[in-house]
């Protein structure tokens, strides 16, 4: 297995705090036949981000591509509180062409709760919309990339 995450923080402004956070994740099998269970999957990186808007292992194939964009917002003046838009999409490879034939996307919205400065620890709470009706709620101690 190959995997790359690859993150980028940008300040659209030199005068706002806000940040335009970008994410890159692919899982790609480089040789062999893995079993079913050890695939790349929906949700099962490291701290099982890659599924805001579609539950665990909804799609599952030898390579998983992923990327996300996500616009973070202080609400409060002191950025106690704050907000997220975002939107995803990823695909994976069929299991009989082993070809990436579609994408889906996934879009939505949350809040940050910063619960403490110091260790910049933050309670996320999202929400969010996929392809073909799917939708969800997800909670997360800390940010979600």
């Amino acid at each position: 297995m190959l995997l790359i995450d690859a993150r980028t923080y940008l300040h659209p402004s030199p005068r706002s705090a806000n940040i335009l956070a970008l994410w890159r994740y692919n899982a790609v099998t480089i040789a062999g036949n893995p079993p079913f269970p050890d695939l790349p999957s929906t949700g099962w990186d490291t701290y099982s981000n890659t599924d805001r808007g579609f539950i665990q292992s909804r799609f599952r194939g030898d390579d998983l591509l992923y990327g996300e964009v996500e616009y973070r917002y202080g609400i409060t003046r002191n950025r106690l509180l704050g907000g997220v838009v975002f939107a995803n999409a990823q695909t994976v490879t069929e299991q009989q062409s082993r070809r990436f034939e579609k994408v889906v996307p996934a879009a939505g919205a949350g809040l940050r709760l910063r619960l403490n400065k110091v260790s910049n620890t933050t309670l996320a709470i999202d929400y969010a919309f996929g392809a073909d009706g799917s939708h969800g709620l997800s909670l997360n101690l800390g940010g979600v990339f």
